[in-house]
């Protein structure tokens, strides 16, 4: 037949008629057996439902009972390999098949697939410490179960629960003392639930402290060193805490509890000692440590010229560890005996003497190293002042006192004084040694390059006329017109007069906008007559300039990049015009030895007209990197207003003197000194 009819299972109770009139038998009616996740197909149903034996057909013998599946109503398969997931439906059908070829479907109702209840497969495992404190930690072990199952723990102590205890760890309590302590997992999900206990781990029983080594202290036995206490060796379960508490002559030292303490000078021949104490859950142990004496004060460096210090008596020495003042004394800075009791009533007492240091020469630089007085805790700390012999005023700062010889000194000695000072009594005072001062100080512009210093490039003097030549090759007379200027500071970098009309050079004058001049013995100008040396990009160029008979402008500067300092005319080139043109640094300004402080051009010409005759200028931060011997570049310290750059009364610069930007703070006082002294008549 082509037909497919539905044969139906029947019972004893007699066949059911199928299509077409034929009917079939199933002695047992083929169903789908409980299906757990995991099941392959072919497990979903029993051997019978594919047994040809378990089929009748009155339409002629049964030939075959083949099986198909549905897996979430989805297509039908004959693969009955195909495993089954959790929460799947599936539902079978049996095909049976007569002699005649006749086809007949049993179907099965539709089945979900259910899960597996949880089942240890490897169990729980704790670790970690046996002591007081000690933290175990429990892995779970391995588990299997459909759905996953979730797991809690409880912690064990022998065959009790041990309450509150039911994270993956656990620490170790004083309840536990040699209990047996394991961890119980259980793992539940929707098909049931198991349990399984982990290995155990004895607690180590409990034991009070015991002191095997007693403690010691040791450290220098001075005051003001810092004693330090071993606390010994000590046996216990658990482990105890140790306190320390230090006892002077058998007495209470209140606040020192911890492992190191300060000498003080009331401990000066008092015995002390330290008591530690162990502690833990089942007891409290002490043991005393050695006993140990002080004689002497040790201190750490005070940081400052004072230090306090509490205290009586006699000491052999005080030992200042670190700093300015390292060392060990023995007496005062006066040479008498160590003894505490002479700090009271007084401010203080001069531990170290200042030592004042310096070469001594006039306008040098002397300066004070700052000594160390001690003074009585129950005092207000002193303040220290200092004042010297000299006839000048001290300087510097309070932790670096300074003094500059004056003139005045010359041929005296000069000590400084320092004084402490406070409310607590009268003021005490300590003198340094005493530096002389032979005379004044000898000083030109080329003592800068002594010894292997090169910080004078060159030192014209217009005031020497030995320095000087004329066209004819002869040193001026008053009046004459030099052409060649000598190098005074020994860098051989002389200097001659320019030739405005033949070289056409560019600069200040040019810059400014209006000046010109056709005669070529009038210029101003300066060129180096070679190639200069020891040049930089930061140049100092100093000048003592005579202001007498100015009828037109003053300048100290180059060509280069139009640098200018120092124009004294009120109407030529911008009476408002500033001062500073092209230099980096500052330009500082004095008329006959006071200082002025112009802002323009025109105020300059004011100033020093008002002031004095000789003006001295010093200007910083001047690049002379490119001054060539071409008159490419060109030095311009001469007044435009004189016929000649002269010799004598006609001449309109006494000095100039360039240096490198590096002076010392003593070399630029020097200078400064020097160029003041400079300017001065001569003619």
């Amino acid at each position: 037949m082509s037909s497919f009819p539905i044969g139906i299972a029947f019972s004893s109770s007699g066949p059911i008629v199928a299509e077409d009139g034929l009917l079939i038998i199933a002695k047992v009616a083929p169903a789908i057996q409980p299906v757990p996740d995991g099941t392959t197909l072919a497990d979903t149903l029993p051997a019978s439902a594919t047994d040809t034996a378990n089929y009748k057909s009155t339409g002629g013998s049964i030939v075959s009972a083949v099986a198909e599946w549905s897996v979430n109503g989805g297509a039908w398969t004959f693969d009955g390999s195909v495993i089954l997931a959790y929460g799947e439906s599936v539902q079978a059908r049996i095909r049976v098949t007569d002699s005649e070829n006749n086809d007949f479907l049993f179907n099965t109702s539709s089945t979900t697939v259910s899960g597996v209840a949880p089942s240890n497969t490897i169990g729980p495992i704790i670790s970690g410490g046996s002591a007081l404190g000690d933290v175990l930690v429990v892995e779970s072990g391995g588990w299997t179960g459909t759905p996953a199952p979730s797991l809690v723990y409880q912690w064990m102590r022998g065959s009790l629960p041990v309450v509150g205890a039911t994270t993956t760890t656990y620490t170790i309590t004083q309840d536990d003392d040699a209990a047996e302590i394991a961890c119980t997992v259980t793992a539940t999900n929707e098909e049931g639930s198991a349990s399984a206990t982990s290995n155990t781990i004895r607690v180590t029983g409990f034991v009070p402290p015991v002191n095997v080594v007693a403690p010691s202290i040791s450290g220098n036995p001075t005051v003001g060193a810092t004693l330090t206490c071993d606390p010994g060796s000590w046996t216990a379960i658990p482990a105890p805490s140790l306190s320390y508490q230090w006892y002077r002559d058998g007495a209470v030292i209140s606040g020192a509890t911890g492992s190191g303490y300060m000498l003080q000078t009331v401990d000066i021949g008092a015995e002390i000692t330290c008591v530690v104490t162990a502690e833990n859950i089942v007891g409290t142990v002490t043991a005393t440590s050695n006993m140990i004496r002080s004689s002497e004060i040790t201190l750490r460096d005070p940081g400052d010229n004072t230090l306090e210090i509490s205290g009586a008596g006699t000491l052999d020495s005080i030992m200042i560890e670190g700093g300015l003042y390292a060392g060990t004394y023995t007496t005062w800075a006066d040479g008498a005996v160590l003894d505490l009791d002479a700090l009271s009533g007084v401010v203080a007492k001069c531990l170290v003497a200042p030592i004042l240091s310096g070469t001594g020469g006039v306008a040098e630089t002397l300066t004070v190293a700052p000594g160390l007085w001690v003074y009585d805790a129950s005092n207000p700390e002193p303040s220290i002042a200092y004042t010297s012999s000299g006839s000048g005023s001290m300087g510097g700062t309070a932790a670096a006192p300074t003094y500059e010889v004056q003139s005045d000194d010359a041929g005296s000695s000069i000590i400084v004084t320092e004084a402490a000072r406070s409310g607590a009594g009268a003021d005490v005072s300590q003198d340094t040694n005493a530096i002389a001062i032979a005379g004044a100080a000898t000083f030109d512009p080329a003592s800068l390059n002594e010894g292997a210093q090169n910080k004078c490039v060159f030192w014209l003097d217009f005031t020497d006329a030995a320095s000087m030549q004329t066209k004819a090759g002869m040193p001026p007379a008053l009046g004459d017109t030099p052409i060649l200027f000598t190098d005074k500071s020994g860098t051989g970098n002389d200097f001659t007069t320019g030739d405005a009309a033949a070289s056409s050079p560019v600069g200040i004058g040019t810059y400014q906008g209006s000046y010109t001049n056709n005669n070529v013995t009038s210029t101003g100008y300066l060129t180096p007559a070679s190639a200069l040396t020891g040049l930089t990009a930061d140049m100092c160029l100093h000048a003592v300039i005579d202001t007498r008979n100015d009828g037109n402008f003053m300048l100290v500067g180059t060509s280069l990049s139009s640098v200018a300092a120092g124009v004294a005319s009120a109407t030529n080139y911008g009476g408002a015009t500033p001062l500073d043109i092209g230099f980096g640094g500052p330009i500082t300004y004095s008329a006959d030895g006071t200082p002025i402080t112009p802002s323009t051009r025109a105020e300059l010409h004011g100033l020093w007209t008002t002031n004095g005759t000789y003006v001295v200028v010093s200007a910083e931060g001047l690049d002379l990197t490119g001054t060539t011997p071409d008159m490419a570049a060109t030095i311009r310290p001469l007044s435009y207003s004189s016929a000649v750059p002269s010799y004598g009364v006609q001449g309109r610069v006494r000095q100039i003197v360039c240096t490198t930007n590096d002076l010392t703070p003593d070399e630029r006082v020097a200078l400064v000194a020097w160029l003041t002294a400079k300017a001065a008549p001569n003619d």
